[in-house]
């Protein structure tokens, strides 16, 4: 297992495959498939600094593309207090961009709101080695 390899374009051996697809190919299904629901705003939460810097740009690239008003939320550390301070003019909808430990933080702090969202998280890619 390589849980580590996030980019497809990283050479591999013949015994190493991945599991998931890139980031960046989970992001453009994940996007096409809310505007095909009629989807018009999303949010993007980045778990960390390092999330927002790799993938910002495509994701803002791709919701250009579609149309799709976003707005962006990147942690500072603490993932929980960012879940409870989004606001009524949050969009219901957020696409999650970092690790599953991040993601229950995040989510913990979303529980203490009144209202109902969706997350939408991006599986974290492995590798498998037979």
């Amino acid at each position: 297992m390589a849980p580590w390899l996030q980019n497809s374009s990283t050479e591999v051996d013949e015994r190493t495959f991945p599991i998931f697809a890139a980031r960046q190919e989970q992001i453009i299904h994940a996007l096409k498939s809310l505007t095909l629901m009629g989807v018009q705003e999303i949010g993007a939460v980045y778990a960390s600094g390092r999330e927002h810097t790799l993938y910002r740009q495509d994701l803002e690239g791709v919701a250009a593309d579609l149309k799709l008003k976003l707005q962006t939320f990147r942690a500072e550390g603490n993932l929980s207090r960012l879940g409870q301070l989004l606001t009524a003019r949050t969009p219901a909808i957020l696409l999650f961009v970092g690790g599953t430990p991040e993601l229950v933080q995040f989510t913990q702090g979303l529980e203490k709101q009144s209202r109902q969202r969706y997350v939408v998280a991006l599986g974290r890619r492995s590798t498998c080695r037979p």
